[in-house]
């Protein structure tokens, strides 16, 4: 069977626009090229390579569109296969869409100029995979030969580069460069006087090498084995906690969800512009924007999935909605202005050091690793079994380590007190809903108050 390629199906498209069976459609492409690699722990040198694999994937998606009466639509999205027959594909697709109907909407009928956009790609990977990723891989060898206070088990590297591109119907073609880097290691520690050992896997990813310390990750791996084998349980009631910036990125995730224009054309939870963020707010002000524009961060994009230009969004300030976030399409539901709709989540807020937020009350409890964040975006609940946390007490002077027990809190009563660090970081954070991975701007560590723990 021939095989086809993207301009093949574009020209399709046309001509099913052009016979008005469809009347508007997306095309998304990318190629990723990805080097995996997997160490064990070696007798003799202490770590040897496993598997080495090189990976090349191509996908290509199509969206159509098609009218239907009374101001709706069809709409389907599927992934082509090249080794397939295209026509066929084509016709299942339009066949698709036709079964499904939402309001009618069309795309900007011409894209606007975008700006240059930030570095998204860590350029030594696109000039040359194979040397690029064996460098990051033997800085990972060299960090886990050089951690002794703990017995290494395994470690995976996924290093890759994207290449994507966008072709829409309103003539805009759009192409993008990204990286990305994946790391996990996993060290264990044994108790000589019981035999009892323990593990403990951490995970790190971003888009440019130095935003990945691998000795850090290796060095903390081996000590929080080590300290999971000398915890307590919690003990139950109301706590300070401190959460690390992925947590804090996510609750932020859910919290600006209640801004999206889509929220109130669903009838789900929505802030209007102007509108208090965090009833009875006492803690220390933040700003949040969403920023497009922040090199090596994984929300980094320079168009919308309808073309057009993203920009620096300013979100929430004193508590205060100051805009909400209107995609192309919401916007044309709700004649309203469009806004930028994509970002990185970027943070700004005075800060204190992380050892004053320790010693904020009698007892307050650090979170160095769930077991799983559950968030409910809907009413601004999280709850997670706490895999890893370390207590720090005022009264005894002692830091203890604790283990299981439950943590649970809802975003408008817990952010109520809130204190920030002043260490700042920018942290890339994988997710699965609602966008997609972005970055997170902001401050390392966030105090939250009241919070639930059950032992």
């Amino acid at each position: 069977m021939k095989t086809w390629n993207i301009e093949d199906l574009e020209f399709e498209l046309k001509k099913l626009q052009t016979e008005q069976k469809i009347y508007q459609w997306k095309l998304e492409h990318q190629q990723t090229l990805r080097k995996e690699f997997y160490l064990i722990q070696s007798d003799d040198s202490g770590v040897e390579l496993d598997q080495d694999r090189r990976v090349e994937i191509n996908s290509t998606y199509a969206t159509v569109y098609t009218k239907k009466e009374n101001n709706f639509c069809g709409h389907a999205r599927m992934q082509l296969f090249t080794n397939k027959d295209l026509a066929q594909q084509i016709r299942d697709l339009v066949d698709l869409a036709e079964l499904a109907s939402q309001q009618y909407w069309e795309l900007p009928e011409v894209a606007a100029a975008a700006g240059r956009g930030a570095e998204r790609a860590y350029l030594p990977l696109k000039a040359d995979l194979e040397t690029g990723a064996n460098t990051i891989y033997e800085q990972m060898r060299e960090a886990i030969l050089s951690e002794k206070s703990g017995e290494f088990n395994s470690s995976e590297i996924f290093v890759e580069i994207n290449e994507s591109e966008n072709r829409l119907s309103n003539g805009l073609i759009d192409t993008s460069l990204s990286s990305k880097i994946y790391s996990e290691v996993c060290f264990s520690h044994r108790d000589s006087s019981t035999g009892l050992s323990e593990e403990f896997l951490l995970t790190k990813s971003g888009a440019h090498p130095e935003q990945l310390n691998f000795k850090q990750l290796c060095s903390n791996s081996a000590e929080f084995a080590k300290a999971s084998l000398q915890t307590q349980k919690p003990q139950s009631g109301a706590t300070s906690v401190i959460v690390p910036a992925e947590v804090l990125a996510t609750l932020f995730h859910d919290l600006i969800s209640h801004l999206e224009a889509g929220a109130k054309y669903y009838g789900m939870p929505f802030l209007e512009t102007g509108a208090e963020v965090i009833p009875d707010f006492s803690g220390t002000p933040f700003k949040i924007a969403f920023d497009p524009e922040v090199d090596y961060a994984y929300a980094s994009l320079k168009r919308d999935g309808t073309g057009l230009p993203l920009k620096k969004l300013n979100l929430i300030e004193d508590n205060k909605v100051q805009t909400t976030i209107s995609g192309y399409q919401m916007a044309q539901y709700l004649n309203i202005e469009p806004t930028s709709s994509f970002g990185n989540i970027r943070v700004e807020a005075e800060g204190a050091s992380f050892d004053e937020l320790t010693k904020s009350s009698d007892q307050v409890l650090e979170i160095l690793q769930f077991s799983g964040l559950f968030t409910n975006a809907q009413n601004l609940t999280f709850s997670s079994e706490i895999r890893l946390a370390r207590l720090f007490d005022q009264r005894s002077g002692q830091v203890t380590f604790i283990k299981g027990g439950n943590l649970s809190g809802n975003i408008k009563e817990n952010f109520k007190r809130i204190r920030f660090s002043n260490e700042q970081i920018l942290e890339n954070v994988n997710s699965t809903y609602r966008g997609g991975n972005f970055g997170y701007i902001g401050p390392q560590f966030a105090l939250l108050t009241e919070v639930s723990i059950s032992s």
